[in-house]
């Protein structure tokens, strides 16, 4: 998407660096125009959509979430899809949450988890 849209491709260390910051923060330092967030919502979402059966866990979380997931309840707050993420999770055999709560607002999540 990042070619497609003219924006920065990043590292995989930049990548890395991105998980750790919201989303107005990454907005802001990819410099990516508010016009073009909607576009890129919508094919990043048809892009995982396509690619859903190669997305990967990260190293020991399936085991984390299935110990927990003996003695609490589990649940998911997303930008995403529920549809989607519950697509993932059965390919992944992790049909483990109590519950998925989608809020559509890119920049939403952390007053919900208030």
């Amino acid at each position: 998407l990042a070619k497609k849209h003219g924006l920065a491709v990043l590292s995989d260390t930049e990548i890395e660096a991105m998980r750790h910051v919201g989303a107005r923060e990454a907005v802001s330092r990819l410099h990516i125009p508010p016009l073009k967030i909607p576009t890129l919502i919508k094919e990043g979402r048809e892009q995982l959509i396509t690619h859903i059966d190669s997305v990967e866990l990260f190293s020991g979380l399936r085991t984390q979430l299935q110990v927990l997931a003996k003695t609490a309840v589990l649940g998911i707050v997303t930008s995403n899809d529920e549809e989607v993420v519950r697509a993932f999770l059965k390919v992944q055999k992790l049909e483990l949450f109590d519950f998925v709560f989608s809020e559509r607002t890119l920049f939403g999540k952390g007053k919900l988890l208030k």
